[in-house]
């Protein structure tokens, strides 16, 4: 054990480091690496351990979105380097689909990061949270906010959010 307040910190925010390795496509046993990973570095980044008590969410958050995306970067490097098997053709156009499908979602996330990017702090680090899949009363309790705060953040949030991805060209299926 590295210190107590960081197993603290990392036991209270471990569902969210784990669901930013999860939306990064990584498996168990690489959401293990990643929660490891975010408990070296910010140890790393502050060894002496009582400063983590008061270290923000969203520093955490960030700390796992870098870690995961290097965690990414790495198991692609490993899987590059691996010999190729000859695939049959329709495995080849099933995979075809697949990156299809997937490069169309990696432009949303990349659109859904430029706009969060734009915002303020406060309404991104609430609507990242969100999107991840925090409740209301869970963002409250672990940025120390009120609900009604929160709430406020969120809705104004979301709104920005779809106002900028609209303005970028997303539509949705109830805009026609």
């Amino acid at each position: 054990m590295l210190s107590p307040p960081l197993e603290a910190a990392l036991t209270r925010l471990a569902r969210m480091i784990r669901a930013v390795g999860a939306r990064h496509g990584l498996l168990d046993q690489d959401l293990d690496a990643l929660l490891q990973d975010v408990r070296i570095r910010v140890w790393r980044a502050h060894p002496t351990g009582e400063s983590i008590a008061q270290l923000p969410t969203s520093y955490v958050y960030r700390v796992a979105m870098t870690a995961a995306v290097d965690l990414v970067r790495k198991r692609r490097r490993e899987h590059d380097r691996e010999p190729a098997i000859e695939e049959a053709p329709s495995a080849a156009l099933a995979s075809r689909v697949h990156t299809d499908e997937a490069a169309l979602a990696s432009d949303l996330g990349d659109a859904i990061a430029r706009a969060l990017a734009s915002m303020i702090e406060a309404r991104q680090v609430v609507v990242r949270m969100h999107l991840i899949g925090y409740e209301r009363s869970e963002m409250s309790a672990l940025l120390g906010w009120s609900d009604d705060k929160v709430r406020n953040l969120l809705y104004r949030g979301l709104q920005d959010l779809r106002e900028r991805l609209t303005h970028a060209g997303y539509r949705w299926p109830e805009d026609g």
